[in-house]
């Protein structure tokens, strides 16, 4: 299973917590963190790190749409009530 967590920037103990649970459930997790900056702190706790435009961008949803359809993503994780809006704007 590949998740993708937006805006990862400092959420490390949400990377480790899923980490632990897949591990435990017997999941193959592949965890990929996108944000505007690869410098991120949680972006070192993901296998992939992605940068992304930011959300306020013209290009930030067709940006993850391709990255979603290029990496084979299963899921994607907003992290930021602003993300969940836009992706909620955008769900079709």
């Amino acid at each position: 299973m590949k998740i993708l967590f937006t805006s990862v920037g400092r959420r490390v103990e949400l990377i480790q917590t899923f980490r632990e649970a897949a591990r435990r459930k017997g999941i193959a997790l592949e965890i990929c963190g996108g944000d505007m900056s690869l410098t991120a702190p949680a972006a070192a706790f993901c296998d992939r790190q992605f940068q992304l435009p930011a959300i306020r961008s013209d290009a930030y949803i067709p940006t993850l749409l391709e990255l979603c359809r290029q990496e084979g993503i299963d899921a994607l994780i907003p992290t930021i009530d602003t993300d969940l809006l836009l992706l909620a704007r955008h769900k079709a």
